[in-house]
């Protein structure tokens, strides 16, 4: 499988265009995509799934548009901080009400803050 390539957005606007006219004309749009993406140097289902998300864009076609799915994904995160967060506190919660008294060490893995799985230990001694 060959490596993912990155078009320029002019030119995936470009191809788009030109493959959705090329469809919507009766005489050329039989194998419209697969000459398209032979004129780019992409496979024809590369174009494929750009036209089909351009058509979901412009609610010709139904599904998750870009805007909605970037919306889906930033909320996800959101809301994975908070769990993350809590699973911390819940830990460190069973911790103390099994009568942990020694000292605690939490340590967050990663450098994005809450946003990391933690883990709290208990290390050796006791306050005194």
């Amino acid at each position: 499988m060959a490596a993912p390539r990155n078009y320029p957005e002019k030119l995936r606007m470009w191809a788009i265009r030109i493959a959705v006219d090329l469809r919507r004309d009766r005489d050329t749009k039989s194998g419209a995509l697969r000459r398209v993406g032979e004129q780019l140097g992409s496979k024809p289902e590369t174009l494929r799934n750009w036209v089909h998300q351009a058509e979901v864009d412009e609610c010709h076609r139904p599904g998750v548009s870009t805007t909605e799915a970037m919306r889906i994904a930033e909320l996800e995160r959101e809301v994975k901080e908070p769990r993350t967060a809590n699973e911390i506190l819940r830990t460190a919660s069973a911790f103390f009400a099994t009568g942990g008294g020694g000292q605690v060490r939490v340590e967050l893995l990663g450098t994005a803050g809450w946003g990391s799985a933690g883990r709290v230990a208990r290390t050796a001694g006791g306050p005194g």
